[in-house]
């Protein structure tokens, strides 16, 4: 596979997962008044609110530095950093995303 061409279905990827924390961040903002204030285990919605915060934050770092990486070229531009900051990123994206969406489900679970 081409390396741009990889690059182009890796932003891509991100992008989807963006707008997966971005919608559900939205549902939660909507929908968290009609809660009650007395369900059990509210604290898990202040959990999956900050951790789809923190997985759109991610993806935004992976996105910009995705951008800019030029994969293969000669000179030799990139930098072992900025492979690894989309590494890590990407890595934190995934893993908030996991977590915000399995402990909104969980509530959910127990309160409905």
């Amino acid at each position: 596979m081409n390396p741009i061409h990889r690059s182009d279905r890796f932003y891509d990827y991100v992008k989807h997962l963006t707008t997966l924390s971005t919608g559900s961040i939205v549902i939660i903002a909507t929908f968290v008044d009609k809660f009650s204030k007395n369900s059990s285990y509210r604290f898990l919605l202040t959990i999956s609110f900050a951790a789809l915060t923190i997985s759109l934050l991610c993806s935004m770092v992976s996105m910009l530095y995705t951008l800019s990486y030029q994969p293969y070229t000669n000179d030799n531009r990139n930098s072992i950093w900025e492979y690894k900051v989309v590494r890590i990123s990407f890595m934190g994206t995934i893993s908030s995303l996991v977590i915000g969406l399995v402990s909104l489900s969980i509530f959910a679970d127990i309160n409905f």
